[in-house]
């Protein structure tokens, strides 16, 4: 008999009410359980807005497995959406730029949603500035559509982007579960400078054992990757959003029946992927915030253990600052991963230290600091 875990069984309590609930939960912990619950068994209206298309494609066939009627917008016909819902419509699912056209405006007042729920919710912290900007948008969506009940979910939510949300969100807000890391995840960061970093790629992956994915912070980069991989002897992917629609559904399905060794991806493949097989990640570049770096290390050991290895050095953080120019907090953000790896302590204590505000205890033996000093 399969038996909710506190979180869920607290979100789908707060849900039976008029209000907001901001949910953090671990990756891989069910999260998505809490929408789709309620979706199949309150029968309301619901707005899914999806941060990423292979993420809103899976949301849509697991919503469609349980028997709900989804309006596949984000990620639908040729990959920019187009789609509207109309009368027999349970879920839409759309991006939050499809809102900044007026032609989805429309559609959405006709359709008159009464559940919201924005899945990857700290994407209004990581990407709304500059990047994404129809992000920061998101909390009016409650007031200005007069939608009675919302749903926000991450994995990673910093504690000033939690202030931020609960500030912009009217009456009530209630807030459950907490930040996690996968309790079985070794977490490896190898100070490694650029000129010797395609060999020590090459020597991981002829050291890994079933399927990964390795996180490059640029197209181009993919293709560099690639190539050590196919050196390495492994049998390998390439995604990222400059693919076509077909071609990115292609390597879906490619990945979610296992048939490669490796996926090499752009953040595009990123936040909310549930494929359990993939157990080991490597980070290529230092990113340029801890929410990344949580958000990658989160893709791997969802069936228990695995590991996450992070290359890093000094020039990393000289190549991110085009990404943080022009902004305070990104600069300060880029600070905080500086100082996560400059400084000697816990890798996995420093992580949780940074999301929640709260020391944590040396994890033991499950990352790199602490087994260099037997901890």
């Amino acid at each position: 008999m399969f038996v909710l875990r506190k979180f869920q069984e607290e979100a789908l309590r707060a849900l039976c009410e008029p209000g907001n609930v901001i949910c953090v939960a671990p990756t891989g912990s069910g999260k998505s359980l809490i929408f789709e619950r309620q979706m199949a068994t309150k029968g309301l209206r619901s707005l899914l807005v999806s941060p990423l298309t292979a993420l809103a494609r899976q949301q849509a066939a697991r919503l469609g497995a349980v028997g709900i009627n989804v309006c596949l917008g984000a990620g639908g016909a040729g990959g920019g959406g187009g789609v509207t819902p109309d009368e027999n419509t349970q879920a839409w699912i759309i991006s939050p730029e499809m809102l900044q056209y007026g032609t989805y405006e429309t559609a959405l007042r006709k359709w008159r949603p009464e559940f919201l729920v924005v899945d990857e919710c700290h994407s209004l912290w990581e990407w709304g500035d500059g990047f994404r900007p129809a992000f920061l948008d998101l909390p009016e969506l409650v007031s200005k559509h007069s939608i009675s009940r919302s749903l926000w979910l991450t994995a990673t939510l910093p504690r000033e982007a939690r202030l931020n949300l609960l500030a912009r969100l009217p009456e009530p807000v209630n807030e459950i579960g907490e930040f996690g890391l996968p309790p079985e995840l070794m977490i490896d960061c190898l100070h490694t400078p650029w000129p010797v970093r395609a060999e020590a790629l090459y020597r991981t992956l002829k050291n890994s054992d079933g399927s990964g994915i390795v996180f490059a912070p640029t197209r181009a980069m993919t293709s560099r990757i690639g190539a050590i991989a196919r050196a390495a002897g492994k049998s390998f992917v390439v995604y990222h959003a400059g693919m076509s629609t077909e071609e990115r559904r292609a390597i879906e399905t490619i990945v979610a029946h296992n048939k490669c060794d490796v996926v090499i991806a752009t953040s595009a493949f990123g936040m909310g992927m549930d494929y359990e097989h993939l157990g080991w990640t490597v980070i290529w570049q230092a990113p340029h915030s801890m929410l990344s770096l949580a958000q990658y290390i989160g893709r791997a050991g969802r069936r228990g253990g695995g590991r996450a290895t992070i290359f890093w050095d000094h020039e990393d953080f000289r190549l991110s600052d085009w990404v943080v120019a022009g902004s305070e907090r990104k600069r300060r953000e880029l600070g905080y991963v500086m100082d996560f790896f400059g400084r000697g302590t816990c890798r996995r204590a420093g992580i949780i230290m940074y999301f929640t505000g709260a020391p944590a205890a040396c994890c033991g033996n499950l990352c790199d600091f602490c087994m260099s000093i037997n901890c």
